[in-house]
C-alpha cells in the first residue's frame, strides 16, 4: 500500500520556516525594546539626580557650577527624547512582527487543515480501493465454488 504524501509539502515548508523567522524576528524586536526601556529608565534615573543636585544647591554658588549642572540636565533631557523615540519605533516594530507571525500561524493552520482534508481524502481512497479487493477476492472464491459444484 503507498504511503500519504502531501501533494503540498514543499509549501508547507516553506510556511513553517517563514514562521519560525517571524518568531525569531518578534522575539529579537522584543528584546531590543527591553534594552531601549532598560536604557530610557537609566537616563531618567540620572537625570532625576542630577535635577535633586540643582536643587539641592543653597547658598553662594559659581554661576559656572550652576550652568554646568544644568547643562548637563538638559543633555540628559535630549537624550532621553531621543530615547522614547527609539522606544516608540521599536514598540511599532514589535507590534508589526507580532502581525507578521499572526498571519504566518495563520496560513501554516491553512496548510493544516488542507492536509487533514487531503489526507481523508486518501484514506477513504485506500479504504474504497481495498474493499474493491476484498470484493474481487470473494466474487473469484464464489465463481470458483460455484464451478465445482
Amino acid at each position: 500500500m503507498k504511503r500519504f504524501a502531501f501533494s503540498m509539502q514543499y509549501l508547507a515548508d516553506i510556511h513553517a520556516a517563514k514562521e519560525q523567522a517571524a518568531e525569531q524576528a518578534l522575539v529579537s524586536a522584543i528584546k531590543e525594546q527591553a534594552n531601549a526601556e532598560s536604557v530610557l529608565s537609566v537616563l531618567m534615573g540620572r537625570r532625576a539626580e542630577l535635577a535633586g543636585e540643582i536643587g539641592g544647591i543653597h547658598g553662594v554658588v559659581q554661576r559656572s557650577e550652576w550652568s554646568e549642572k544644568i547643562r548637563y540636565v538638559q543633555g540628559y533631557e535630549r537624550k532621553i527624547l531621543q530615547s522614547r523615540g527609539e522606544l516608540r519605533r521599536l514598540v511599532e516594530k514589535v507590534q508589526r512582527c507580532r502581525n507578521v507571525l499572526k498571519e504566518e500561524m495563520k496560513e501554516r493552520r491553512v496548510m493544516e487543515k488542507l492536509e487533514k482534508n487531503e489526507r481523508c481524502c486518501w484514506s477513504e481512497t485506500v479504504k474504497y480501493e481495498e474493499q474493491k479487493q476484498m470484493d474481487e477476492l470473494a466474487s473469484s472464491r464464489w465463481f470458483r465454488q460455484e464451478e465445482k459444484v
